[in-house]
C-alpha cells in the first residue's frame, strides 16, 4: 500500500496540480476532476494491478500474452514510452527539489520574497547546474533499484509519505490563515462555471487524474509483478486514488491562498491564471519566511518533497527496467540502461524549460490514449469475465457492475468524447493547430505519437518475439 501511494504521490500533487486548477477555473477544475477518478483513474488502476498480479510481466509482454493473444505488443512499448518519457523530464523537476532543499537547509529562504525566490528560479532552470541536478535523485534511485527493488521503496515511503502529508497540513493551515488568503480559497473553490464549457478545462483535468494517480502509466501494473497474491486490489486502487486526490487539494490550498497573500486580488488572478512551471517553488519560500519557525518547517518541507519525488521516480524507472528484463536482461544491466538514458535523453528538458512544458503536456495528454489501450485489453477479454477470473477471488471488496460499466461503455466513451472535442476545438479555434512543433497543441501530441505508434506497429512481430513468455518474473 505504501508503495502504490509513493508511486501515486508526489511532485505532480505540489507542482503539477495547483497550476492546473489555476489556469482553468478553479473549483470548475475540480468537477471534471473529480468525476474522472471513479470513471476512469479507479477503474484503471484496478485492471493494471490485476494484470500484473496474473501475468508478473511488464506492460509488454503483458499486451503480448494475456489470453494468449500476441497481437498487441506495440500497445505496451507505446505506454512503456509514455511512462518514459514523463521519466526524462519528471528527473529534472525531482532535481529541482533536490536543489531547494538543499538551498532550505542552508537557510537561503529565510528572509526571501516571492519576487527574489521567482528570479532565483529562473536563474537556476534551464542552465547547466539543472543537469548536475538532475542526475542526483537519478543516482540516488537507480541505487536503490540496482540493489534490490520494491522492498526497499515500501520501507522508505512508510515514512515519508506520511511526513509530507503531515507537513503539507501544517503549511495549508499557515497559508489559510496569511492576510487575503480567503480569496484563494474562493477562487480554489467556487467554480467559474464557463470554464466547464472550455474543452481544454475537460482533457486537462483527465490528463491530470492520470498523470497524478498514475493510472494508464503501467506503474500499477509492473508493481503488482511483486504484490502478494491475497493483495486486496480493490481496496488498494480506491484508497490510492483517494489520497492522491486529497493530497492534490492540500496542496493546492498552500500554493493558491499564499499568492493572494502577497498579491492584490487581480494581479493574483492574472498570475495564476497565466500559469508557470515554477509556481510551487516560486511561493513556497515566501510563504515559509513568513512562518513562525519557517526554516524548520521549510526545511522539513522540501526534503520531504525530495523524498515524494524519489518515491515517483522510482516507479518511473522501475517500468521500463522491468520491460528490458522481459527481454532476459538481467535487473542491473536494465537499471544500468534505464538510468543512463534518463539522464541523456532528461538533458533537452533541463536545458530548456519549453521543451519540458511540450514533453508534459504531450505525454501528459499521452496517458489518455494509454489508458484506452489497457480498457480495449479488457473489452476483448469481457468485463465480468475478467472481474470473476482475476478480481473477485482476490478482493474482499466487490467492485460488481460498476467496474464492468465503467471498462466496457464509460471509459471508451469518454475517450471518444474527449478526443472529438478537442479535434473540432482545437481546428476551429487554433489557426496553428497542426503545428509539430508548438509547445502545446493537438498537432504537437499527433506528430510524437504517431512516430511511436507507427514505429511500434513495425516492430510488433520483434517484440512479441523478444519477450519472455508469462512463466513468472525475472528478476535476476
Amino acid at each position: 500500500m505504501a508503495a502504490s501511494l509513493g508511486c501515486a504521490i508526489g511532485v505532480g500533487n505540489i507542482w503539477r496540480f495547483p497550476r492546473l486548477i489555476a489556469e482553468n477555473g478553479g473549483g470548475a477544475f475540480l468537477v471534471p476532476w473529480i468525476f474522472f477518478l471513479f470513471s476512469w483513474s479507479i477503474p484503471l488502476i484496478i485492471v493494471e494491478y490485476s494484470l500484473g498480479r496474473k501475468t508478473r510481466e511488464g506492460v509488454v509482454g503483458t499486451f503480448a500474452g494475456f489470453f494468449d493473444n500476441k497481437n498487441f505488443a506495440w500497445m505496451g512499448a507505446f505506454i512503456a514510452l509514455v511512462a518514459s518519457s514523463v521519466l526524462f523530464y519528471y528527473s529534472v523537476i525531482a532535481g529541482w527539489c533536490v536543489y531547494y532543499a538543499l538551498l532550505a537547509v542552508t537557510g537561503t529562504f529565510n528572509d526571501i520574497t516571492p519576487e527574489g525566490a521567482e528570479l532565483l528560479f529562473l536563474s537556476f532552470a534551464g542552465t547547466p547546474v539543472t543537469v548536475l541536478f538532475q542526475s542526483i535523485p537519478l543516482l540516488i534511485c537507480g541505487v536503490i533499484l540496482y540493489r534490490g527493488g520494491v522492498s526497499g521503496i515500501e520501507r522508505m515511503n512508510k515514512i515519508m509519505i506520511p511526513a509530507l502529508f503531515v507537513l503539507l497540513v501544517i503549511a495549508a493551515i499557515r497559508a489559510c490563515t496569511l492576510p487575503g488568503a480567503f480569496e484563494g480559497i474562493r477562487y480554489l473553490l467556487v467554480p467559474r462555471w464557463e470554464y466547464l464549457a472550455n474543452h481544454k478545462t475537460w482533457i486537462e483535468a483527465l490528463g491530470q487524474s492520470a498523470w497524478s494517480t498514475g493510472a494508464g502509466f503501467g506503474l500499477f501494473l509492473t508493481y503488482a509483478v511483486y504484490v502478494r497474491k491475497k493483495q486486496d486490489i480493490v481496496f488498494n486502487s480506491i484508497m490510492t486514488g483517494i489520497g492522491n486526490n486529497i493530497v492534490s487539494v492540500i496542496a493546492a490550498l498552500v500554493i493558491i491562498p499564499t499568492v493572494f497573500s502577497f498579491l492584490s486580488v487581480d494581479e493574483a488572478e492574472t498570475a495564476l491564471e497565466a500559469g508557470s512551471v515554477g509556481l510551487t517553488f516560486f511561493w513556497l519560500p515566501g510563504l515559509f519566511a513568513k512562518m513562525p519557525l519557517g526554516w524548520l518547517f521549510g526545511t522539513l518541507f522540501f526534503v520531504s518533497l525530495v523524498f515524494a519525488a524519489l518515491s515517483s521516480l522510482i516507479s518511473l524507472i522501475e517500468l521500463p527496467a522491468r520491460v528490458i528484463m522481459d527481454f532476459n536482461v538481467s535487473r542491473k544491466r536494465a537499471v544500468v540502461i534505464v538510468v543512463s538514458g534518463a539522464f541523456v535523453l532528461g538533458i533537452p528538458s533541463a536545458l530548456n524549460p519549453d521543451f519540458l512544458d511540450n514533453q508534459d503536456w504531450v505525454w501528459g495528454q499521452g496517458l489518455i490514449l494509454s489508458g484506452i489501450m489497457f480498457a480495449f485489453l479488457i473489452f476483448r477479454y469481457g468485463a465480468a469475465r475478467f472481474r470473476k477470473d482475476l478480481l473477485d477471488e482476490h478482493s474482499d471488496m466487490r467492485v460488481g457492475a460498476w467496474f464492468d460499466f465503467a471498462v466496457m461503455f464509460l471509459i471508451p466513451l469518454e475517450f471518444a468524447a474527449m478526443m472529438a472535442w478537442w479535434f473540432y476545438k482545437a481546428i476551429e479555434k487554433e489557426p496553428q493547430w497542426w503545428n509539430p512543433f508548438a509547445v502545446s497543441g493537438l498537432g504537437t501530441c499527433l506528430f510524437q505519437w504517431g512516430i511511436a505508434i507507427a514505429l511500434f506497429l513495425a516492430l510488433n512481430k520483434v517484440l512479441k518475439r523478444g519477450v519472455l513468455p508469462i512463466t513468472g518474473n525475472n528478476d535476476n
